[in-house]
């Protein structure tokens, strides 16, 4: 891992997981963290990495954080319209009934709310949420999202 800030750049070594050396680099010129990884067979029952989930990833991340830029073997990956176009490549060809999504953000001290609502031509509805940039599958703040959204729609 190396990380790169304010003209110093730190390079953090590990091995099999475990910490192995530390170099601190001053006059580095550029900014930015980079990671370079191998699954080790030690930790993982298939070692060879699925690019295509952790493309995906990238693509979700770069989403939720404006302005980030990721570069994926050598490829930029970059969203600045934010949620807006992580529900566009959600939506992907379905049919919008209607032509604008709703998207809106809530932010309070330090806490950040960010949402964005579409209709398709699908019969079922489909929830996407991310917690601290972790895609999450259950919990109460799903249920909470769910049941606020049924109780304004019947309203």
């Amino acid at each position: 891992v190396e990380s790169s800030q304010n003209g110093i750049a730190e390079k953090i070594y590990f091995k099999e997981g475990v910490f192995e050396n530390r170099e601190i680099i001053h006059g580095a010129k550029l900014h930015g963290t980079k990671v370079i990884f191998q699954p080790s067979e030690e930790f993982f029952a298939n070692p060879k990495v699925n690019e295509t989930k952790l493309r995906k990833f990238c693509e979700d991340i770069t989403c939720l954080c404006p302005g980030l830029t990721i570069k994926f073997n050598g490829t930029d990956i970059q969203h600045i319209n934010g949620i807006k176009d992580l529900l566009n490549t959600t939506v992907g060809k379905d049919l919008q009934l209607i032509d604008n999504s709703l998207i809106f953000q809530e932010v309070k001290q330090k806490q950040k709310f960010d949402c964005g609502i579409t209709y398709t031509g699908k019969t079922n509805s489909n929830f996407i949420v991310y917690v601290n940039c972790g895609l999450t599958t259950a919990g109460p703040h799903i249920t909470s999202i769910k049941s606020t959204i049924t109780r304004i729609m019947n309203k």
